[in-house]
């Protein structure tokens, strides 16, 4: 019988699966009894590690995988199943219902439910607090990301706070350490000119790029400066259009979804988020890591807790163009300690994380030295 169960939608460039895949990868390192499951390889962005015991649903969407996880369910019969994001939540509660598996089930909420709804078009969308109200309470445990997310989901889906704890992701310091001191083989990044402003993240409106672009704008016409956006998505074309019609084009660099994205970091004067919701902006807290200052609008989420209400970085209240040029040029003119940075990025390490989630599936200990 499995220990454990890690079970996310697919390996696409978000968060999400970047973090919910280290976190399979250590525990895995850890010697504990796992499988890591997603529903497809669509559009992957990440490689699983070969050492990494790994299934893949093969279904063309969520709800196809319903089925094929209630047999591999009824087959392995694990112990303790985890699964990451509300739709995906819905699915293994049903399957857990059908198929009697597992005997502990942990749910991960990433996101900022209301937000996410309150934004969307989609009818689907509409539903999730629904399914949260009705499904979760089956569930033994929500994980959330922030305290943001965990106050939302229990007001928004009216779940028992009893059964929602916060619990972060975690991030290995001195490997995005490690990595940020390679160069990106860039010229004018390795070895800039010019002040570099860098943002990361899926092209999708939730990031709130078209704001972020309308401020690179107003400061672009203050003093010589660059911006790089790394990541890729749907808004793409709209983006690039957007670059031209503000006449940035020639200074705002996209380069897609990249591979290192901490050597770009390391090489930035700042890092700036414009998301219009987060539910733990990993971003911040790799930036941080790399001594890179960071200018984030105070949307629902986590920025506020890993900036210590702004003790680590810049903290803007109005999501508005005009606010964050203005707050990018203070932060430009200000200096910083890369060390006080660093140090708090490592708040977030696998050696203070990683045991409240062994915490939460219920690994025990003479498992773990048996193993």
């Amino acid at each position: 019988m499995a220990e454990l169960v890690i079970f996310i939608p697919s390996l696409r460039g978000g968060g999400l699966e970047k973090t919910v895949l280290r976190l399979a990868t250590e525990l895995n390192r850890q010697n504990v009894d796992l499988d890591f499951v997603v529903t497809n390889m669509v559009d992957s962005a990440y490689q699983v590690p070969n050492e990494l015991p790994f299934l893949n649903l093969n279904a063309a969407r969520i709800a196809h995988a319903f089925w094929p996880l209630v047999r591999y369910l009824k087959k392995t019969k694990p112990r303790v199943l985890f699964s990451a994001g509300t739709p995906l939540n819905s699915i293994a509660i049903l399957a857990k219902l059908v198929s009697g598996y597992p005997k502990r089930l942990v749910l991960g909420e990433r996101n900022h439910l209301s937000c996410i709804v309150r934004h969307s078009s989609r009818l689907r969308d509409w539903f999730r607090p629904y399914l949260v109200r009705f499904l979760y309470p089956f569930a033994d445990l929500v994980l959330a990301v922030s305290r943001s997310v965990a106050d939302d989901v229990i007001t928004t889906g009216g779940l028992d706070e009893k059964k929602v704890r916060v619990v972060h992701n975690f991030f290995d310091v001195d490997d995005i350490r490690t990595q940020a001191s390679v160069p990106t083989n860039i010229n004018w990044i390795d070895t800039p000119d010019v002040p570099i402003l860098i943002s990361v993240g899926r092209m999708v409106p939730q990031k709130g790029y078209d704001v972020l672009l309308e401020a690179f704008s107003l400061l672009r016409k203050q003093r010589a400066c660059r911006l790089v956006i790394l990541g890729d998505g749907k808004e793409r074309a709209t983006l690039e259009n957007l670059t031209k019609e503000l006449n940035i084009h020639k200074d705002v660099y996209m380069p897609g979804f990249v591979q290192n994205p901490y050597s770009y970091m390391a090489k930035a004067n700042l890092l700036v988020q414009s998301s219009l919701w987060e539910g733990l902006p990993g971003v911040l807290i790799e930036s941080l890591a790399c001594g890179t200052p960071v200018v984030a609008i105070n949307s629902p989420g986590g920025a506020s807790e890993i900036l210590a209400d702004g003790k680590y970085g810049t903290l803007i209240a109005n999501p508005y163009a005009t606010c964050l040029a203005k707050a990018i040029s203070q932060a430009l003119n200000n200096k910083s300690d890369p060390k006080k940075l660093i140090e708090r990025a490592r708040f977030f390490s696998s050696e203070n994380v990683l045991p409240q989630y062994k915490e939460a599936f219920g690994i025990r200990k003479n498992y773990e030295d048996s193993h």
